[in-house]
């Protein structure tokens, strides 16, 4: 873990709940939400909050089954991996890997960092297949690279793809912006909306950078796949202007309330524990709206909020028939978190060519811990990329 926090994350509870609640974000520092506007996303920050603070932390990082996560400070199951918590350099250069640091400015002022890697005999200068990695939620670029030797991001590499990985907004590889720091409230106050602005910012430079422009394949997980879906249905013509294909990992949009709420809460520990990073509150308020009201909407700031933002006493929805680049969706049958009817829902919408994938005993986070990857997940998913023209 990132020892620089690790006391911050140990001061959970300080007599009553939701002012700890608020000291705490203003520690770490991320925004205060108003907790009273709605019951359900109060409830959920609260067991969030809970669940964050029981995931840190034990030299032993990696386990054999999410069961030992819980005691993996005396299980024999458990061992220490290096690459857990470690930077995308150390990773890279650990297994003899190139890589280049991007830094990339969105239309609302932040800097991200991009990195870009290649295989050693190979170079950043010959015309390979573009291909985008975006992380989910309290993750980074590493997540891609957490299998050693045996994950996707340098199996694509050694496939002769030109292999990029993006950090979102605020997260500890992309701390910067034009006008603020990461003390400064403001940096944190943004939504899952304005998350989704980091997508059109990165696919355009690398579509520069790489000289092919609309033959970028956008893979994401999780909320990296959603990030991509909202940026599609709002941006259609530049979506389809920038992007080959929309390859998503478990994307989670039309959410079972009870479901989420509880799965949520089982997973986060295990996430923060052996993935951590940091991210604003107010994206995590929003995806507890998907779920509470089972729709793929804008922030909801309360009919007054809403008709000062939107012109509407309600948030408009993210309309997924106006996405004109392929779907292709890969989702576990043991996912609870995303489980398998949130994919057909939100297909059953799309009006562009589409396809799902089912990965048999699959939960949300099995794509990058799931000792069968090689068999599940990465032959259907290199036979995808040779259907679609692109292996090397």
């Amino acid at each position: 873990m990132r020892t620089q926090d690790s006391d911050v994350w140990f001061m959970c509870f300080n007599g009553n709940l939701e002012e700890t609640l608020s000291e705490w974000l203003v520690i770490m520092p991320l925004p205060f939400i108003s907790l009273r506007r709605i019951t359900i996303a109060k409830i959920g920050i609260v067991v969030l909050f809970i669940a964050i603070c029981a995931g840190f932390s034990y030299k032993n990082n990696v386990c054999k089954t999410w069961s030992d996560y819980t005691i993996k400070h005396v299980s024999d199951s458990c061992k220490y991996n290096p690459d857990v918590n470690a930077n995308m350099i150390s990773i890279v250069q650990r297994y003899n890997y190139k890589i280049q640091t991007h830094y990339v400015l969105t239309e609302d002022d932040y800097i991200l960092t991009v990195f870009r890697i290649a295989n050693s005999s190979s170079s950043f200068n010959s015309n390979r297949q573009p291909i985008f990695l975006q992380h989910g939620t309290i993750c980074s670029s590493e997540i891609w690279l957490q299998r050693g030797e045996d994950s996707i991001g340098f199996h694509l590499a050694n496939a002769g793809f030109d292999v990029w990985l993006g950090n979102t907004r605020g997260n500890y590889n992309s701390p910067g912006h034009k006008f603020y720091t990461t003390q400064d409230s403001k940096f944190w106050d943004h939504s899952f909306d304005e998350l989704v602005l980091d997508i059109p910012a990165v696919v355009s430079y690398i579509g520069n950078k790489t000289g092919r422009t609309g033959d970028l394949l956008y893979v994401g997980h999780s909320i990296g796949s959603t990030q991509v879906l909202a940026y599609a249905s709002e941006r259609p013509d530049q979506a389809k202007k920038n992007l080959k294909a929309m390859i998503l990992f478990a994307p989670a949009v039309y959410l079972d309330k009870q479901g989420f709420l509880v799965n949520l809460v089982a997973l986060f520990p295990i996430m923060l524990a052996s993935l951590p990073d940091r991210e604003s509150l107010k994206p995590f308020v929003q995806y507890i709206q998907f779920a509470d009201t089972a729709e793929f909407k804008k922030f909801d700031y309360g009919s007054k909020g809403n008709l000062k933002k939107y012109g509407t006493e309600k948030p408009p929805k993210y309309d997924l028939g106006k996405i004109s680049v392929p779907v292709y969706t890969f989702i576990g049958t043991s996912d609870d978190l995303t489980p398998f009817s949130n994919a057909e829902t939100f297909h059953k919408e799309l009006t562009v060519y589409n396809e799902i994938y089912a990965l048999q005993n699959y939960s949300h986070m099995a794509y990058f811990l799931d000792a069968n990857a090689k068999e599940v997940l990465y032959k259907p998913f290199f036979n995808l990329l040779e259907k679609l023209g692109t292996k090397k």
